[in-house]
């Protein structure tokens, strides 16, 4: 009876070690999740604050782009009132006319230009972020996988151990 009773104890100790190894990398892998589901919210938000980004940016470049049209009407206009110009003072007007149009759509033009490069560094950041996310997810995924077996093993190994008590207070037949 002494031997029936070591050999329990020590398959309840066993599968006790087994628990614990258990319960530790289920640990570790529920840090790792809570980890990346955290990187995953910032990766989600960094997305959103780009799309605000985008969208502003490209209500700019229309707002340019039609600037910059409205300044190459005038300056057709200004073309055409120079080639009827009858005075050198109205000549001399209008080349002025014409010089602040051609600065301001020089100004109009570089904005442009930097505002397209600011679109296509958010628009490259939003498609390596997007990888990047679906990257996490499915990284997630596996981890959410690998606990859920765990867990499984965990119940497994509860169960044995509750049917091994059983079994030694059966054999000795006591209450529990």
């Amino acid at each position: 009876m002494k031997e029936l009773l070591e050999k329990i104890f020590e398959s309840v100790d066993k599968e006790a070690k087994h628990l614990h190894a258990v319960d530790k990398r289920l640990r570790h892998l529920v840090a790792e999740y809570d980890r990346l589901l955290s990187e995953k919210e910032q990766i989600e938000k960094r997305l959103t604050e780009i799309e605000k980004e985008v969208l502003e940016v490209s209500r700019q470049i229309k707002e340019l782009e039609h600037e910059y049209n409205e300044l190459r009407h005038k300056l057709r206009k200004n073309k055409q009132l120079l080639q009827h110009a009858d005075s050198p003072r109205e000549y001399e007007r209008l080349m002025e006319t014409r010089k602040k149009l051609l600065e301001k759509m020089n100004e109009v033009t570089e904005k442009l230009q930097e505002l397209r490069k600011k679109y296509d560094d958010l628009k490259f950041e939003e498609y390596e972020l997007s990888d990047k996310l679906a990257e996490l997810e499915k990284e997630l995924s596996r981890i959410r996988r690998e606990i859920e077996e765990h867990l499984r093993e965990l119940k497994h190994y509860a169960e044995e151990v509750v049917r091994r008590i059983n079994q030694f207070a059966e054999k000795f037949n006591l209450k529990l």
